[in-house]
């Protein structure tokens, strides 16, 4: 059986079920750590306040559901916006390697 390949970009609710050799996730504006905590401040989508319960763990769990979707890797592109350094910072400090400059670890 061949493979199949996906060229497009999904959402969190077209990736639930997905396993993928790898993915590439855009990392946005909608969840970003500011003064050492996480924010979904810039987030457009569910800011009315009585239409969801706790809108920043649906933010966080649509990250959750996109950073596991990848088996055996996952790339995370975090775009050169000031609004996004600190969270550039987080999870470098994390442990997440940046590929630009960084040759990646041998495996053991």
């Amino acid at each position: 059986m061949g493979r199949k390949h996906r060229a497009e970009a999904i959402t969190e609710f077209q990736a639930q079920g997905l396993e993928l050799d790898a993915t590439l996730l855009a990392w946005g504006t909608d969840l970003r750590v500011v003064g050492g905590a996480w924010s979904n401040q810039l987030a457009r989508r569910y800011q009315r306040a009585g239409a969801i319960r706790d809108a920043m763990q649906l933010r966080k769990n649509a990250y959750r559901v996109l950073l596991s979707r990848g088996r055996d890797a996952t790339v995370i592109f975090v775009p050169p916006v000031p609004e996004l350094d600190e969270t550039f910072a987080y999870l470098t400090d994390a442990g997440v390697i940046e590929l630009r400059d960084s040759p990646l670890p041998d495996r053991a």
